[in-house]
């Protein structure tokens, strides 16, 4: 039985990165960095660090000179570099949620909506900009104004709205505190103020009402609202500190990896409600996204027996940005005395020195003796097939294969 992970596996491991192209090097366009710069200065992690993101790109638009417009993506946003000089920031939720990439003024790609979790752990089960397209219609739909009112709608992972108003336990605050006419929607009164400190030019109009949902942050089911504008995701956590209760989602990179490939993955089997590691899908779920949070204490507090050290675990990640992967079926060890199996996974890794695959099984066992949950307690990893999307076929052949 596995009891160490052995030191080359935990370097191969620390390889592992989100879908994309290598970090940014530099702003693409002195335009884009004085506007970064005026954004991080109003609020904390406006549009994400330049580490994570991409190169300036050019991307084809009918009207733009050339037919093509230069942009770059940053974690929260895309910068858009007009013909005359200006910067604009793009309508990516939109595109997201209407399943439409627009490469001119009246000119669109259609799309499938994206697969990917709109808030919280990007492998947790949660609400997909798909699902919510598919099932949540009635808060896409034109409404009413209803200021003062409380936000009692909850969508469940697969996009269905249930009205919770009259449940136990349903919190009456915040309120809806605002209503944008020109898309008739109403706006979280949190969210109103916001918006009203970054620009409206920079959230843009609502275009669904608010809503509550349970997601998973750092391998933790919490409640957050959640509200689709225009341009940017805005979430409210009332568990975060002051400064960072509302934040942006992460839609620069839900975009790209939509537009681009390897970001819209099939959403990982459904768990507990229960805080925490509950299954052994979660663990390997909680680890990459503590890495991708930079927050390596917690991913390495997973590890049973370590065969590395804190700081040589650390310092394996400087060539590390994030993490995606695929995860396949429990296999459980026959006649075990824990809750002990296998899983089949693959990673599509982006790193400052290259992109790279992974493939192979981790062990992961909960009880006797172990943490007070799921863990890691071995691992077989060796490197994968090129790809270009984590929806290839061949990575689901490979997640259909028997550990041993």
């Amino acid at each position: 039985m596995y009891t160490r992970i052995v030191a080359i596996l935990v370097l191969l491991l620390t390889l592992v990165g989100t879908t994309g192209t290598h970090a940014a090097s530099s702003f693409a366009d002195p335009a884009f960095q004085r506007l970064w710069r005026d954004g991080e200065a109003k609020v904390p992690n406006f549009w994400g660090p330049l580490a994570t993101a991409h190169d300036g790109q050019r991307e084809p638009y009918r009207e733009s000179d050339g037919g093509h417009r230069f942009v770059q993506y940053f974690d929260k946003a895309r910068m858009e570099l007009r013909d005359y000089g200006t910067v604009t920031n793009g309508l990516l939720v939109t595109e997201m949620l209407t399943g439409r990439i627009q490469t001119g003024d009246t000119v669109f790609e259609p799309r499938t909506p994206p697969a990917i979790p709109i808030a919280g752990d990007a492998n947790a089960p949660s609400v997909t900009y798909a699902a919510l397209a598919d099932r949540g219609q009635s808060l896409l739909d034109p409404a009413k104004s209803h200021d003062g009112f409380a936000v009692t709608v909850q969508v469940a992972p697969d996009g269905t709205p249930t009205d919770g108003g009259g449940y136990a336990g349903v919190s009456l605050s915040p309120k809806i505190g605002g209503y944008d006419a020109t898309t008739q929607h109403n706006v979280l009164g949190f969210f109103d103020d916001y918006r009203g400190q970054v620009g409206v030019e920079t959230v843009g109009y609502a275009i669904t009402e608010p809503f509550r949902a349970v997601v998973r942050i750092g391998g933790t089911s919490r409640t957050v609202f959640v509200q689709l504008f225009e341009r940017r995701t805005l979430t409210y956590n009332d568990a975060n500190a002051g400064p960072f209760k509302v934040e942006f989602g992460n839609v620069g990179q839900h975009y790209y990896g939509w537009r681009y490939g390897g970001a819209s993955l099939p959403p990982t089997p459904p768990a507990t409600d229960t805080p925490g590691i509950a299954s052994a899908q979660d663990v390997i779920a909680a680890y990459y996204a503590a890495i991708n949070r930079r927050e390596y204490r917690a991913a390495y507090a997973l590890l049973v027996n370590p065969a590395q050290s804190y700081d040589q675990f650390v310092a394996g990640y400087a060539d590390t940005k994030s993490v995606l992967l695929r995860v396949g079926a429990f296999q459980p060890t026959a006649n075990s005395p824990t809750d002990e199996g296998r899983l089949p996974v693959f990673f599509l890794a982006v790193r400052t020195s290259g992109d790279a695959t992974f493939t192979g099984c981790y062990t992961v066992a909960n009880g006797q003796g172990l943490p007070p949950h799921w863990a890691i307690t071995g691992a077989n990893i060796v490197r994968g097939p090129d790809v270009d999307s984590l929806n290839d076929p061949r990575v689901s052949q490979l997640l259909a294969q028997t550990c041993t």
